[in-house]
């Protein structure tokens, strides 16, 4: 059963479907620089080393393995609503947009770029 819904960024979004990310990177859509920035920021958040990213994430991904062998039915109970909305929100993106490009990737393009002008402005500052 659902128990609530995690609002969670952009990169946060990338780091708990990291296999996923993987694969946009080997089908074009994320750069190698995409994929760093997103361990990059598990490591900050975290505060901790590659090392123990790639700790977790073997431990999740077996964690995934295991409950993929389940069948599971989804309910979004008070939350099917929201669901609708979002989907027609994400049809008229890719409508405007085309499906080439991911509604993720392209608000992760606009974080990272943000992310750089303020670190170029602190460097200036020094």
């Amino acid at each position: 059963m659902l128990s609530g819904i995690e609002i969670i960024c952009v990169m946060c979004h990338h780091v708990h479907h990291y296999a996923q990310t993987e694969r946009l990177q080997l089908e074009g859509a994320m750069s190698s620089r995409d994929v760093l920035a997103v361990r990059r920021h598990f490591r900050k958040v975290n505060n901790c080393t590659a090392q123990a990213f790639f700790q977790h994430y073997e431990q999740a991904y077996n964690v995934w393995e295991d409950r993929s062998r389940k069948t599971w039915r989804v309910d979004y109970g008070i939350y099917s609503d929201l669901l609708v909305e979002a989907r027609a929100v994400r049809k008229k993106w890719h409508a405007k947009h085309g499906k080439a490009q991911s509604l993720y990737d392209a608000i992760l393009r606009a974080e990272m770029a943000r992310e750089n002008r303020a670190k170029k402005k602190r460097i200036k500052k020094r």
